[in-house]
C-alpha cells in the first residue's frame, strides 16, 4: 500500500476548517471597505446640499466655475445661464466624482 498524500477524508476536513477560519474573516473586510465608503458617499451628499442651499440662500448666482477644499474634499460649483441658471456642485475626493447636485434657478 502507498502512504504517499492526502485521503479524500483529510482534504475535505482540511477545507473545511479552511472555510471556517476565512469566511468571517471576509465578511469583516468587506464591511470595513463598505463602511468608508458609505462615510464618503454620506459625507459628499452633505456637502453637496450645504453648498447648493448655501448658492440659493444667499442668491450668489453669478456665471462661472469655483472650486474649494472642504473636509479633504473637492467640492467645484458651476453657474450658467442666463435667466434660466443652472447651478450645479460636484463632490470629489482622489479625483473620483463621489456626488453630483444640480437645479435650475429661474432669474427675472
Amino acid at each position: 500500500m502507498n502512504n504517499k498524500g492526502f485521503t479524500i477524508t483529510e482534504v475535505l476536513v482540511a477545507l473545511l476548517l479552511f472555510s471556517i477560519t476565512a469566511i468571517p474573516l471576509t465578511v469583516n473586510l468587506h464591511h470595513l471597505l463598505s463602511d468608508r465608503w458609505v462615510k464618503n458617499k454620506t459625507d459628499a451628499i452633505r456637502i453637496a446640499k450645504n453648498e447648493l442651499e448655501e448658492v440659493l440662500a444667499f442668491r450668489k448666482l453669478v456665471n462661472g466655475e469655483s472650486s474649494k477644499e472642504i473636509d479633504k474634499f473637492i467640492v467645484k460649483k458651476n453657474i450658467k445661464g442666463e435667466s434660466l441658471k443652472e447651478v450645479r456642485v460636484s463632490v470629489y475626493r482622489h479625483d473620483k466624482l463621489l456626488y453630483d447636485l444640480f437645479t435650475y434657478v429661474y432669474m427675472e
